[in-house]
This record gives C-alpha cells, structure tokens and sequence, in this order.
C-alpha cells in the first residue's frame, strides 16, 4: 500500500474499506502479500523469470525450425548454420570453442614433435 501513497491507518478516513477489497485483489505477483498466500504464483511472476522463459522458448521453437529445415533439405545442399540463442540480461555467453591450427598435420611431422616433447 506504499506504493500508492496509503497505509492501514488510513482506514477508513482516506480509503474504504471496498477500496481496500479491490485494492488487495489486483495486487501483482511481486507484492508481499501473494508471495506469502500464494508462493506458487509469486515464483513464476516478475521481472527476472518470465523473459528468461520466453526466450528459451524461442531459442526451442528456432532449433525445432532448424532441425526441421536440416531434415527435409535436398542432399548436396548446404546446410545453413545453426540458430544463436537469444542473449539474456544478466547472464554471460557461453566461450565459443577455440581451434587451434588449421587442419591435420602429416603423419612425419606429427612422430618428430612426438619425439621432441616425450622423449626423456
């Protein structure tokens, strides 16, 4: 009730005790009080949760589209690359994976290094 400006001490001079009915039936999930009735409701409400879930619902329905793509692609086609997760607020991307080189190396030049590093 601080939020609008009115605490209990203002019953009934400056809000009703109807206004406070009503009032106390719109609270959002944030506030004290559903938190405290009803914890199940409160958890799933807020700031934080909902956008996380909604983009790891995108991020499923955009891999659910690529795998559908994937599948049904002529052969010899290339493949397109896979979708990027949408980045959430708060929370660091993954590292990409890090290549070393660029490619194989012969065999020969493969047994020398072998030679340098584990020979005693």
């Amino acid at each position: 009730m601080t939020r609008v400006g009115v605490s209990l001490y203002d019953l009934p001079s400056a809000m009703s005790w109807a206004d406070l009915r009503d009032f106390v039936s719109y609270l959002d999930a944030s506030s004290a009080l559903v938190s405290e009735v009803e914890p199940d409701v409160a958890g799933w409400q807020g700031d934080e949760k909902v956008p996380m879930l909604l983009a790891h619902i995108a991020d499923l329905l955009a891999g659910l589209s690529y795998g559908y793509t994937i599948s049904h692609m002529k052969k010899g086609t290339k493949k397109p690359t896979p979708p990027e997760p949408i980045p959430r607020p708060g929370v660091q991307p993954k590292r990409q994976t890090q290549h070393w080189g660029s490619g194989a190396i012969p065999i020969a030049e493969f047994a020398d290094w072998w030679d340098r590093v584990y020979d005693d």
